[in-house]
């Protein structure tokens, strides 16, 4: 079971940890203050005239991840709508973007389900699978996850950023904390 309001799986009663989360805890943790600090005062000193304060910048920060958060939920439900009505129209370049995921998918893929709970009783794991498609031609069954990601791989992230991304804790430090990595982990889970 899954509660959309409290984002927490249930299975028989007892709570499960979300494969989100699972992942998170082998990210290198982020020393926000500290950070947020530095670039206030690098912002101060280069005269930018705002986001001065730590606290400024990490109110910034908050604000772009739940704008990041809330524009990869209408995402989400754009394809869900476009499954039931392909005559749905985009409204962002997000949206535009899906509608062509959507199409490329729809064109080699029937979708079987959508958004999928499921919980694993022998790793006490919780989890919502986004597609399950089925290949038509092969038959094969495929799972599908969607991300809608600023950095979705390692050479975006340096060519904004002007660095790689931080490595991932073990035993994944073969692998960065980018949607590509993290959701290579999580489908990998999934299967």
């Amino acid at each position: 079971r899954y509660d959309n309001k409290l984002h927490q799986y249930t299975l028989d009663g007892v709570e499960l940890k979300s494969v989100t989360t699972l992942i998170k805890e082998y990210e290198k943790s982020f020393e926000a203050t500290y950070i947020s600090e530095k670039t206030a005062n690098k912002n101060k000193q280069m005269n930018k005239g705002c986001l001065t304060t730590g606290a400024e910048v990490r109110k910034y920060w908050n604000l772009k991840g739940e704008r990041s958060s809330n524009a990869g939920s209408s995402a989400h439900a754009f394809c869900a709508m476009y499954m039931l009505d392909p005559s749905t129209e985009p409204i962002t370049d997000m949206e535009r973007n899906a509608k062509r995921l959507m199409d490329s998918l729809l064109n080699r893929f029937d979708i079987i389900d959508t958004e999928i709970p499921r919980g694993n009783r022998r790793y006490m794991l919780g989890y919502t699978m986004d597609l399950l498609l089925q290949d038509k031609m092969t038959k094969d069954y495929f799972i599908g996850d969607y991300k809608f990601s600023e950095f979705f791989t390692s050479e975006q992230y340096k060519e904004i950023k002007g660095r790689l991304p931080e490595k991932m804790l073990s035993p994944f430090e073969d692998l960065r904390s980018i949607g590509f990595d993290k959701g290579s982990i999580q489908l990998e889970i999934y299967k």
